[in-house]
């Protein structure tokens, strides 16, 4: 039997992670400094989770179905298998799961999750707000924004087949210059990369 060792299981994700790997062929070690924590998992693991809809489980992993992306780091090709298994037994349910190098993982997380989307989305935020101060009242505000950002998102990410009207497309190529240096995509390069897992770490 494979044995993990769950570091931080009591915390947030450390509890999703747990509930997930009950009852599976795994032996689950659980390692948590904090008595909040060693709480969290003594009252919450033996209960049973209520129904609830996939759409709301924004973390996915309880009812959403999820995507998964694994990379071999250290060990023999042979182990990249049995740690797959694993990821889809914690993400479950998964839907697709992908294969990359370490150095494409490190692209993709630090790089295109944090670096560049939370971000840009932290920007989004402040520009909410910004309108609230300006007079829009703030659900007002949130659920125009929140609505735009499912049809753009849908029409950006080939979800749909859709594009932009004129006026949009003008409003956006006017606002990128003053939104974006010409070279913020060197924010992906491997020093800048490296540089941020650093910082991180």
């Amino acid at each position: 039997m494979t044995t993990i060792a769950l570091m931080g299981a009591g915390g947030k994700m450390g509890t999703r992670l747990s509930t997930n790997l009950q009852g599976s062929k795994f032996q689950v070690r659980h390692v948590e400094v904090s008595e909040a924590g060693r709480a969290r998992l003594k009252d919450g693991l033996g209960m049973d989770c209520p129904a609830a809809e996939a759409q709301p489980d924004h973390f996915g992993g309880a009812y959403a179905k999820q995507h998964i992306v694994s990379a071999l780091m250290q060990g023999p090709e042979s182990a990249f298998e049995l740690g797959e298994r694993i990821a889809r037994r914690i993400y479950a349910p998964v839907m697709r799961a992908h294969r990359v190098t370490v150095e494409q993982m490190a692209l993709l997380e630090p790089g295109l999750s944090e670096t560049v989307a939370a971000t840009l989305l932290a920007g989004m935020r402040e520009a909410l707000d910004d309108v609230v101060r300006r007079g829009v009242p703030h659900q007002a505000a949130r659920d125009f924004l929140l609505g735009h950002m499912n049809i753009e998102i849908a029409v950006l990410f080939d979800e749909i087949d859709g594009v932009f009207s004129d006026a949009a497309n003008k409003a956006s190529e006017n606002a990128k210059p003053k939104i974006f240096h010409s070279d913020w995509l060197r924010i992906l390069e491997s020093d800048e990369i490296a540089e941020s897992i650093r910082r991180m770490t």
